[in-house]
């Protein structure tokens, strides 16, 4: 057992050593050069990953009717849009100066976080893993917000600090899911003004509520819509996508309980909200469906996941 664990470890070591050495060679290279490099990677590794490509495929089937050749293609995207997001990653710290060009969030997005902010309660911001999910934290974070990340552990914790270095040198938190405090942070992050950044679009051993999405139930992080719904705090809900001609783009809404929802009961409440904020996600992946991560099982559940929502403490 001993030895295994050591295996593991050292197994996890080298590949953070060789992550950090592409992410050497993305620094050395000019933007253009690295974004293409990156995405040369991404379909490589495409290529390489039997598992995941088929997987992204079957799911791709399930949730869009259209061609062969369109569903390969749009596999092959995700993986290529993945390839430059670890790019991006990689010269965060360059990026930064850059991000009024680079990352456009445009005055209606900006007037949307203040205004949601200005009622005192902190913001949830809730989004997906779709387009570089990372960066448009970090530019929520470059406007002056105190914001955090909720996030899950890393598979490999050597990376994983290295993310968590990452995203503090541009301001913004992180807090792990699985920590013992995290309760008391995400409140302090609330309670203080702060933007809470929440990505619900995957399905993950966290208390979850079964919700449609892509016409099939799947389970989804209730965290969002629990918090919402008991503290008040208002949500907003915002997407980053690729522009053609470069860099990204951010739209951000605000996203209001309709008053009949309201005067429901608190786990009626949760659930609905939850689908509401899924069907926003849902939407916007079909409008970029290459820019979402098509090999994650979305759809796996097991029923200790799912559960009622208990009463507030």
């Amino acid at each position: 057992m001993l030895r295994r664990r050591t295996r593991k470890r050292v197994k996890r070591w080298l590949v953070y050593v060789v992550v950090r050495f592409w992410a050497l060679v993305f620094l050395v290279l000019p933007l253009r050069l690295a974004l293409s490099v990156g995405r040369w990677c991404g379909l490589l590794v495409y290529t390489l990953d039997r598992k995941g490509r088929l997987r992204a495929r079957s799911q791709l089937e399930r949730a869009f009717s259209g061609p062969a050749s369109w569903l390969a293609s749009i596999s092959r995207g995700v993986y290529a849009n993945l390839g430059m997001t670890a790019v991006e990653i990689a010269r965060m710290d360059r990026l930064r100066p850059d991000f009024e060009r680079y990352v456009v969030l445009g005055h209606e997005a900006r007037e949307t976080l203040a205004s949601a902010q200005a009622e005192g309660r902190g913001v949830l911001f809730v989004t997906g893993h779709m387009g570089n999910w990372e960066l448009l934290a970090q530019r929520i974070a470059s406007l002056g917000f105190r914001a955090a990340t909720l996030a899950r552990s890393a598979p490999n914790p050597y990376l994983g600090a290295w993310l968590v270095r990452l995203r503090e040198a541009g301001g913004l938190g992180t807090i792990n899911r699985g920590d013992s405090s995290a309760a008391r942070k995400i409140l302090s992050t609330l309670r203080s003004g702060g933007l809470l950044g929440v990505l619900i679009d995957q399905s993950a051993p966290v208390p979850s509520v079964s919700v449609s999405f892509f016409g099939a139930p799947a389970p989804t992080p209730r965290v969002a819509a629990e918090l919402a719904v008991r503290r008040e705090v208002p949500i907003v809900f915002g997407r980053i996508w690729r522009r053609s001609g470069g860099g990204h783009e951010v739209s951000i809404e605000r996203v209001v309980e309709d008053p009949v929802a309201r005067a429901m009961p608190r786990q009626a409440r949760i659930l609905g909200l939850t689908q509401r904020l899924t069907a926003l996600i849902e939407a916007a992946i079909r409008e970029r469906p290459a820019e979402w991560v098509w090999f994650h099982d979305r759809w796996r559940a097991r029923p200790e996941w799912v559960a009622d929502v208990p009463p507030e403490a």
